[in-house]
């Protein structure tokens, strides 16, 4: 059986835009990918189910901020503090984006599906759906986070990912209603800046294609 060629959403986007470098990097980091999560995203992910479920509570997220917070070994702070900076961003979020109009729905924690792009599957789970009711019925969007604070996504990455996860929705079946490319958007958390898909996502569509074809073809260079 041939081996898949794996890659997240969310790097899939920045190797698109990345230099020679960071690309080899980061296919690296996908075929030999290591077995543990980091800590400080872990306790981070470990929040996310129950602070969409209740329409972005910031409380929620300042109790799991307080206690990362307590932690009074210097080395676990150094090693929780990406977690620490993702809470952070994540309560500067809820108070910016809340609408009465607008519901975050959470996903399974074992929720996984994907798209396969030129021979590539890429992971598009999305953090949450985002359901917006208005007088015509309901629409449907997703957010996708990104967390790593040494590599941001910036601004062509970012609005690649919204624009895939739009992407994605239309290519689904088991949504509740149809999607809405408005309501489609990635968050760099650490940066704290929110992306939303594009209305042109043809250019963005064709940007990935290529990545793809890139990315499979140092993927079989590298041993």
């Amino acid at each position: 059986m041939p081996e898949q060629i794996r890659v997240s959403l969310n790097k899939i986007a920045e190797f698109a835009y990345a230099s020679a470098r960071r690309r080899e990097a980061i296919v690296k980091e996908h075929k030999h990918k290591p077995t543990f999560i980091a800590a400080g995203y872990k306790l981070v992910e470990d929040v996310l189910p129950r602070y969409f479920g209740s329409q972005m509570d910031a409380q929620i997220l300042q109790e799991q901020l307080a206690t990362l917070s307590g932690l009074h070994s210097l080395t676990l702070l150094q090693k929780y503090s990406n977690g620490i900076t993702g809470v952070n961003g994540l309560i500067n979020f809820s108070a910016l984006n809340i609408k009465e109009n607008v519901r975050y729905m959470p996903l399974p924690m074992n929720a996984s599906d994907g798209l396969y792009v030129e021979d590539v599957f890429i992971n598009m789970r999305p953090d949450c759906l985002v359901l917006e009711e208005n007088r015509c019925g309901t629409r449907v969007g997703a957010l996708k986070l990104h967390f790593p604070m040494s590599n941001p996504l910036g601004d062509k990455a970012g609005v690649c990912v919204a624009s895939m996860m739009f992407r994605y929705l239309n290519q689904s079946s088991t949504l509740p209603s149809k999607p809405k490319h408005t309501l489609c958007y990635s968050l760099d958390v650490p940066a704290n800046k929110a992306y939303k898909s594009s209305s042109g996502s043809k250019t963005v569509f064709a940007n990935m294609e290529a990545a793809c074809r890139q990315y499979a073809q140092l993927w079989h260079a590298i041993p």
